[in-house]
């Protein structure tokens, strides 16, 4: 058997390298975490809509269970590849290989296909620019042609944070924030047109599944939800929440996910999750736009939520420990961070009562941050045309 093992293991090893050297394929890989999502999903929209790229392109979605794929939109010409660490079988790793290896373009946003032959073009997407430090749990170190970069605003940090070279960054709104201005009904959509003002709630995470961030782990609340020591903190909430007809949607972070039924028993305080607004058919930007407030912390949604001008709250107890364990790019991250600061349940109540009394005291605050992000307003809206025109010209 060992010997059976190792014969198999060096012919793969055989194939891997002969792979490498196929011709290129018209081909173009996408990925997202998850799949059909962010940054990457927007530019397939418009190449697909505007530039019909499935009609010359073989398309393939790098996702995490090719057996049980399910597109939020018929999708011509276009094949399910897992991503490689979900390929079990030599069959799936060979593949993966194989598109990886011989397609004419790679787009991606989360995990690290990367560049892999010379004459192929990668361009890198993102998912967040810098506010946490990355501190080497996520970084791209040049591999690929074209890495998004929002404004000149993060360049800096970019480099250092991710290891992108200046020459390689191109400068952009995030694809996905063309969503916050949809047209779609969302609120009808999803029922909520009755309430007097959604909020959202999208934390990032202090405790990762990945093995590489496990080291800036720092100590969460009972209940997984940021200032929400117990379950008496969360029904407390949800009773000022159905008093005053208000609606909280808490989306965990991918990366620490809080199971719903932590909320189950509660009336107007909803956990969802990926599965939830694929369920719905909707991208998570597109409900963004269609609240009337946000509760984050130390999120990049921090940045992308500013083009709505609308109230942003920010719980930051455990601030000190996320210093010692992560830490900011900026030695004072609240020069760039400005909103409510909730430090327990109280004043996450009283940042939502703010909110529905419409009293906005750090909207300048914030509008001078998104002046400074934001430097190209013509952009707005039309990102994924911008990023989709790029790469159609490279095709």
């Amino acid at each position: 058997m060992i010997f059976l093992n190792k014969l198999l293991n060096f012919a793969a090893d055989l194939l891997y390298r002969a792979i490498k050297h196929l011709p290129m394929r018209n081909m173009i890989v996408f990925e997202s975490n998850p799949e059909f999502s962010d940054n990457t999903y927007a530019v397939y929209q418009y190449l697909v809509d505007e530039k019909h790229i499935d009609e010359k392109y073989r398309i393939v979605w790098l996702v995490a269970d090719r057996r049980h794929v399910k597109p939020p939109r018929p999708m011509k010409n276009t094949h399910f590849v897992n991503y490689k660490q979900n390929n079990k079988s030599l069959r799936d790793r060979l593949l993966y290989h194989y598109v990886i290896h011989t397609a004419k373009a790679i787009v991606f946003c989360n995990r690290i296909p990367g560049k892999n032959r010379k004459r192929q073009f990668s361009v890198c997407l993102q998912h967040g620019m810098p506010l946490k430090a990355s501190n080497g749990g996520y970084v791209i170190k040049d591999n690929c042609d074209k890495c998004l970069c929002v404004s000149e605003f993060f360049a800096d940090n970019y480099h250092k944070d991710f290891e992108i070279s200046y020459h390689k960054m191109f400068f952009c709104p995030f694809p996905r924030t063309d969503a916050l201005f949809t047209s779609r009904d969302v609120r009808a959509e999803l029922g909520m047109d009755g309430y007097a003002k959604v909020f959202v709630w999208l934390p990032t995470y202090r405790k990762s599944a990945l093995d590489a961030m496990a080291g800036f782990n720092i100590e969460t609340t009972a209940t997984g939800i940021p200032s929400m020591n117990t379950v008496a903190d969360m029904e407390r909430v949800d009773a000022w929440l159905r008093a005053h007809n208000c609606l909280m949607l808490f989306k965990p972070h991918p990366a620490q996910p809080v199971d719903p039924a932590v909320a189950a028993a509660l009336t107007n305080f909803k956990v969802i999750d990926n599965a939830w607004l694929s369920e719905k058919n909707m991208q998570l930007y597109e409900l963004l736009g269609k609240t009337d407030g946000l509760i984050t912390d130390y999120s990049s949604v921090y940045y992308d939520y500013l083009l709505t001008d609308k109230p942003i709250g920010l719980t930051v107890d455990d601030i000190d420990d996320y210093i010692k364990n992560r830490g900011f790019v900026y030695d004072d991250p609240f020069t760039v961070l400005k909103g409510q600061k909730i430090l327990n349940n109280g004043e996450l109540i009283a940042f939502l009562a703010d909110t529905l009394a419409e009293n906005d005291p750090y909207a300048a605050a914030r509008t001078a941050v998104k002046e400074k992000i934001y430097t190209d307003p013509a952009l707005l809206g039309g990102a994924a045309a911008f990023v989709g025109d790029m790469i159609a010209a490279h095709l």
